[in-house]
């Protein structure tokens, strides 16, 4: 990663940061706090060339393990989209880094802001009447529903199977078919309710699991 200026719609005195390799790693470091214990950050993103994720973590500088406040896709026509996240902290911290990185090349970023947050968010409910089905024309594919959440923007739908990596899906509304499954196995289907808006909500729990 590298500070730039000039092209990409920016000038002469305009700085922004390129990431220019899949999986590049930018960290800001000992960023000065003072008895906070919720911060808001935001940050614009775009791509070059096709659509990247992009993860936003954080800690206290004198720990060593990050957590993940947060991602985003970057995509070619984003950059004008102010892309947040909220850190929570113990009171008690002093100084904090935040690392930014990103699963493709080409990652422009720009306007950094972290500013205190007095958090009044409303946790989203959990989704009501979970159900999954074996599709009936195509038997390796799952048929998931579930009650609409009020005030979500999309839901994450997970399948597990013991000794199998977890099959996660985001979709904006229920139902939702997922193809592809092993044959003869048995799922455990689970679903959350997610939000874009992070300075008014929480996503939700997970709603008890259903077998398949």
């Amino acid at each position: 990663a590298d500070v730039r200026t000039s092209g990409n719609g920016h000038s002469s005195s305009d700085y922004y940061l390129w990431n220019g390799t899949a999986s590049a790693v930018f960290t800001i470091n000992n960023i000065a706090i003072s008895d906070e214990t919720t911060l808001l950050f935001s940050c614009q993103g775009r791509t070059s060339q096709s659509n990247t994720n992009v993860t936003i973590s954080y800690k206290e500088s004198s720990a060593s393990d990050w957590t993940i406040a947060g991602s985003f896709t970057a995509s070619i026509t984003s950059f004008d989209t102010v892309q947040k996240c909220i850190l929570s902290v113990k009171s008690s911290a002093t100084s904090l880094d935040i690392q930014i990185t990103n699963d493709a090349g080409y990652l422009l970023l720009d306007d950094f802001v972290l500013e205190s947050f007095v958090d009044t968010r409303t946790t989203l409910s959990t989704p009501a009447n979970v159900s999954a089905s074996v599709d009936a024309e195509t038997p390796n594919m799952v048929n998931v529903s579930w009650n609409a959440v009020e005030n979500a923007s999309g839901y994450e739908v997970v399948l597990s199977s013991e000794g199998k990596e977890d099959i996660v899906n985001t979709t904006s509304a229920s139902p939702l078919a997922v193809a592809g499954l092993d044959y003869s196995t048995t799922y455990s289907v689970k679903v959350k309710a997610t939000t874009t808006d992070v300075e008014n909500y929480i996503e939700s729990e997970y709603s008890a699991a259903v077998s398949v």
